[in-house]
């Protein structure tokens, strides 16, 4: 389980890769992630927002929108955020991926479907 450090880390190294960034697709390679609201509206509220920040809160990683909104992500027992660029299928237990306007991405990746996003 990712302890605060590991949570602080992963908030720290995100931060320049996707600060910034408009999101323009979200892939749900399952959509049991996404703990409300429906995976519908969760992608119609993101798609065209940018990140404006990143904070941490215990071992929640909240995303600031441009919108006002936030994304809060916790990746529970097994789970990572990894940013990248191109082929996401690549990235093994891959539940969601979000794709931003300079072609990155981030995948959450959890092998044991216990993460979740809000």
């Amino acid at each position: 389980m990712p302890e605060l450090p590991e949570v602080e880390t992963v908030k720290n190294e995100l931060t320049p890769l996707v600060v910034g960034r408009k999101i323009t697709n979200i892939k749900l390679l399952w959509e049991g992630i996404v703990r409300q609201p429906s995976a519908a509206e969760f992608r119609a509220r993101l798609i065209g927002q940018k990140i404006t920040g990143i904070n941490r809160r215990g071992k929640y990683l909240l995303f600031s929108l441009s919108n006002g909104e936030t994304l809060i992500a916790h990746l529970k027992m097994s789970g990572a955020l990894i940013a990248g660029r191109g082929k996401t299928q690549e990235v093994r237990f891959a539940r969601a991926v979000l794709y931003f306007n300079d072609g990155s991405n981030v995948v959450f990746r959890d092998p044991r479907k216990f993460g979740r996003m809000w």
